[in-house]
């Protein structure tokens, strides 16, 4: 590849004659055993090599160590070695040669250093040709020749022809630089007249340049059957290759990292394929762009290597015949194509297949992930958790006589994915993988096993829904989609010839409603195929907007979207009879949408229900409001002249607002107050406020849960008779905040927060009774209202939610029956058990979602029972505790359990 056209023609005559042979003669022979240690040699004649050992030199070890070498002659070698028999170590020294190396034209194919037989071992050289400019051909290392060998280690070898490796020579360079011109091994046979036996070299943690002044079309070449294995290192440059691989090449690139670098794109390789057709000799023309690799009739491993392409050309390119595999890893062509076919055609069978393997997490990411321009069979395979981005286009292919176009085949396995599109695939197998479709796509046997899918992406627009049309569908998948309930547009999969297999579809919710009760078409198939699909959702259902829809056959292949549970069609209205003139009357409001009977409420819509209306909030507040009447309840126990106290509650309750579906809520929180008492005539007035603070949180049975944080304030008067009459008034308001999260049928969370407020009073009335040897019994009357606030807020999945608030009005009638039991010290202690009955004659709040009305309520009437415990401990130190069971059919409340502590002064 370090070579053009006139190069190769030029040579070719020359190694017809043996000339070559008789080159190495005019330079001056070493005596036996002769070293080169710590010297200086200056050779300025024509053939005049620095160092020179033939063949009929003697074999053997020889040194040169610390020495430097200059030639300046025509055809004047550094070094050159023609004895198969002989090493020349090579150490700590330099080389470097700058006569002209042609000869009226003809290229010689010789080196600053040449090896035609032996073994050159060079660590720590520099090895330079600085003064060969003659079709840019300076090359500063030449190993050729099955008795040629070269070990090159921690040394710099510099020249505008680079390295060149052919005839059989094995080379390993480690730890080195190879600059300017490349690295080129081995000849296109089809150019040679002999059958060139295969050179190989081995590179590690070596770095490969070709500057723009080299005229090198690739910075690394291997040709013929010989083979190349690198691991670590850079490859930089060349005009319009890094790595090309032609005519049965074999190439391990391992940790390498294969860039542009400033080199500007276009230049010509040998069979290359581009806008212009194909060039004399086999040559292309010059391209507009470069490639990262590219291949004809040869086999590329790359592992773990980074390939980079600039914003022309390719990552890859692949010729007839080629075979790639990319093993870990990353290949970048982010304004062009990861990988394209094209290259070189001449130099591999008819029809040869090309094969290209991304596998072990390897990476690509394009414009286009594959861009086909050859008719040639095309076999593309994503395994083993290969990623890749890019659309599989191909141009409108040449019609070339005798030939035809192969099919491109793509098979995706073992967790690869492939995010992109494409109209050009004839076949596609997905095995345990995923394809993230990114527009319409068109495929011609589409086959899916073991849980292979293929991922409608979701677009960043509502509306732009996408289409996947196939020929045949085949297998066993899952197909994720996309629905715009409200404009009534879905994503769709269409077969055209046949359809077989069970398949899932897994639809994205949608937090829009559909814009009428029409169905929403997923899947058209031919008319009695024997395909079925099902719902992967969750519960086999799809959340859109308010409701939840299930899938259904139509019977002509349509698999649609219907509501879960739909209303049966409603009976005919009866004709009226003739009717007398009415005259005109007042037109009502239109009522806002009512929720069609039996519809199964989204996760959102739900959780947005029982979030909203009086009911929750009405429950949290008189949660704190019994908290507070327990306290005045103990008023009565001592008459005191005030103190303050502390009370803690928990709770746990059981709603059914008749909107949602049922759910539980745990309420817990404390309270902090003081008051003080006034003694009037008759009796004694407390007078006193408070503060607390109560969380309740929620969980929604499947879905998820929410919570709600309430601060309330307020003040409260009971008035204690000496008769044992009493009456309790208090007055609070709330500040709450109402959150929610939630799954969806898809798995994924909507949240959805807003905040309220609420006020509420009570008034309470009873009497207590006692007897002399302790016990009482005290009726009681009590009636509460409570106003809670609404609001307006949009849901994470888009989910709109208004919140009327609502009200409640709450009364109770009971009877407490209890012994007050005198102890030492002035010590008391009062047992007692409790028993209500409550009514709620309100409780209705209205909460509407996307427009939908739905009208909770908790009107009803419940039981309650409890037991507790007031005690005095003396010196103003009192306890109290108390269980209660409530239970309705709307509101049921299993435990609650008070405990507080009141200091009086």
């Amino acid at each position: 590849m370090n070579m053009s056209l006139s190069r190769i023609v030029k040579a070719a005559p020359l190694r017809r004659t043996t000339l070559a042979m008789a080159l190495g003669a005019l330079g001056a022979a070493p005596a036996a055993h002769a070293d080169w240690n710590n010297q200086s040699i200056v050779k300025t004649g024509e053939r005049q090599h620095g160092i020179h050992i033939q063949g009929s030199d003697p074999g053997g070890v020889r040194t040169a160590s610390g020495t430097t070498i200059k030639v300046s002659g025509r055809q004047a070698q550094g070094i050159l070695l023609e004895n198969p028999a002989a090493e020349l170590q090579f150490r700590n020294g330099s080389v470097t040669s700058s006569g002209q190396l042609s000869d009226d034209g003809i290229r010689r194919f010789l080196g600053t250093v040449t090896v035609k037989a032996g073994k050159l071992v060079a660590d720590h050289a520099t090895l330079a040709n600085v003064g060969d400019t003659w079709d840019d051909d300076g090359i500063a290392l030449y190993v050729a020749g099955e008795q040629a060998q070269a070990s090159i280690a921690d040394s710099t070898l510099q020249g505008a022809g680079g390295v060149q490796i052919e005839r059989g020579a094995n080379v390993t360079v480690q730890r080195s630089a190879i600059v300017d011109g490349g690295l080129h091994i081995g000849a296109l046979q089809s150019l040679q007249p002999e059958d060139l036996p295969p050179s190989r070299v081995v590179l590690r943690d070596t770095n490969v340049t070709a500057v723009p002044a080299s005229g090198a079309p690739a910075a690394v070449s291997v040709l013929g059957a010989s083979e190349l294995t690198l691991d670590g290192g850079h490859i930089t440059g060349g005009r319009a290759a890094g790595v090309a691989a032609m005519q049965g090449a074999v190439v391990h690139l391992q940790r390498a990292t294969i860039r542009r670098g400033d080199a500007p794109a276009g230049g010509a390789v040998p069979g290359g394929f581009g806008p212009g057709g194909f060039g004399p000799g086999g040559f292309g023309p010059v391209l507009d762009g470069w490639y990262g690799v590219d291949v004809s009739g040869s086999s590329v491993e790359l592992a773990q290597s980074i390939v980079e392409a600039p914003e022309l050309g390719a990552a890859i390119r692949v010729g007839r015949g080629a075979r790639v595999t990319v093993s870990g890893g990353s290949l970048s062509a982010p304004h062009g194509n990861v990988i394209e076919t094209g290259g070189a055609r001449r130099f591999a069978p008819q029809a040869a297949p090309l094969s290209i393997t991304l596998q072990a997490g390897a990476h690509a990411q394009g414009k286009a992930l594959l861009y086909r321009v050859l008719p040639e069979p095309v076999k593309l395979t994503l395994t083993g958790g290969a990623d890749a981005q890019g659309d599989i286009v191909a141009t409108e292919l040449p019609s070339i006589p005798g030939t035809s176009i192969g099919p491109l085949d793509v098979a995706l396995a073992s967790q690869a994915r492939w995010t992109g599109a494409t109209r050009a695939v004839d076949s596609l197998s997905i095995d345990n993988a995923t394809w993230v479709m990114t527009d319409n796509s068109n495929v011609g046997a589409l086959r899916l096993a073991s849980d292979g899918s293929v991922d409608f992406q979701q677009p960043a627009e509502a509306g732009r829904f996408k289409v996947l049309t196939v020929n045949t569908l085949a297998g066993s998948g899952l197909f994720r989609m996309n629905v715009f309930a409200d404009l009534g547009l879905s994503d769709k999969l269409v077969v055209m010839q046949d359809a077989s297999g069970q398949h899932r579809l897994w639809v994205r919710n949608s937090g829009s409603e559909p814009a009428s009760a029409n169905t929403l078409l997923l899947v058209q198939t031919p008319l009695g195929s024997a395909a079925t699909f099902t719902l992967a959702n969750k519960d086999g259902k799809v959340d859109i907007g308010t409701y939840r829809y299930r899938l259904a056959a139509n019977g002509n292949g349509q698999w649609s979207l219907v509501g879960a549970k739909a209303p049966p069609a409603p009976k005919p209205a009866p004709q009226p009879g003739p009717q007398p003139p009415q005259p005109p009357q007042p037109q009502p409001e239109a009522p806002a949408p009512q929720p069609p009977a039996g519809r199964e409420l989204s996760a959102a819509a739900n959780a947005a229900v029982n979030t909203g209306g009086v009911g929750l909030a009405s429950t949290l507040w008189y949660a704190e409001s019994n908290a507070l009447s327990k306290r005045l309840g103990e008023l009565r126990l001592n008459p005191d002249a005030g103190g303050a106290w502390g009370r803690g509650f928990a709770q746990r309750q059981q709603l059914d607002n008749r909107a949602g579906r049922r759910f539980d809520q745990k309420v817990a929180g404390f309270e902090l107050g003081a008051d003080h008492a006034v003694a009037v005539a008759g009796g004694r007035w407390h007078l006193g406020g408070l503060a607390g603070y109560t969380r309740g949180d929620r969980g929604f049975t499947g879905d998820g849960g929410g919570h709600t944080d309430s601060v309330h304030v307020g003040g409260y008067a009971t008035y204690i008779a000496d008769s044992g009459f009493y009456l309790d008034a208090t007055l609070r308001a709330s500040r709450l905040e109402n959150d929610f999260k939630v799954a969806g049928s898809d798995g994924y969370a909507v949240k959805g927060k807003y905040r309220t407020h609420g006020v509420g009073a009570s008034l309470e009335a009873g009497r207590r009774f006692t007897h002399a040897d302790g016990w009482f019994l005290e009726p009681q009357a009590e009636l509460a209202v409570f106003r809670a606030g609404g609001g307006a807020y949009r849901a994470a999945n888009g989910l709109r939610v208004r919140d009327e608030g609502g009200s409640s009005v709450l009364g109770r009638l009971g009877l407490e029956v209890g012994k007050r039991i005198e102890l030492a010290g002035g010590r008391q202690v009062q047992p007692y058990i409790k028993a209500s009955v409550l009514q709620e004659f309100d409780g209705a709040g209205t909460v509407h979602t996307n427009g939908i009305a739905h009208r909770t309520e908790l009107r009803g009437t419940r039981a309650e029972l409890g037991l507790g415990m007031a005690a005095a401990l003396g010196r103003g130190h009192s306890l109290y505790a108390s269980y209660e069971y409530s239970k309705g059919p709307k509101l049921a409340m299993p435990w609650t359990f008070h405990a507080g502590y009141r200091y009086s002064w």
